[in-house]
């Protein structure tokens, strides 16, 4: 899987919990930071993408993929995306 598809997938992933649970889905883009532009995204909307994520992948995916390494820096959907390849590829740190 290319990043590209990747994007595509946590993109898919965050529209679909939104729609679930009856919010606004809006405009999602590689830049988009969910926390901040998406519509009443919180944790545990993360964490729900996250498990998504893990069935789509195949693979157990930790909700930090969601958070920065170090800070508390709001990621964008490029920066989730590549935590995602990160866990996928097994290069990760464990």
């Amino acid at each position: 899987m290319d990043r590209d598809e990747a994007i595509g997938k946590v993109v898919e992933a965050i529209s679909s919990i939104q729609e679930r649970s009856g919010r606004s889905v809006g405009i999602i883009g590689p830049n988009t930071r969910p926390f901040r532009d998406v519509e009443d995204f919180d944790s545990h909307n993360g964490l729900e993408v996250a498990l998504y994520l893990s069935e789509t992948f195949e693979c157990d995916l930790p909700d930090t993929v969601f958070t920065p390494a170090k800070g508390k820096r709001i990621l964008t959907v490029n920066e989730i995306a590549d935590n995602v390849l990160r866990h996928v590829s097994g290069s990760a740190e464990r």
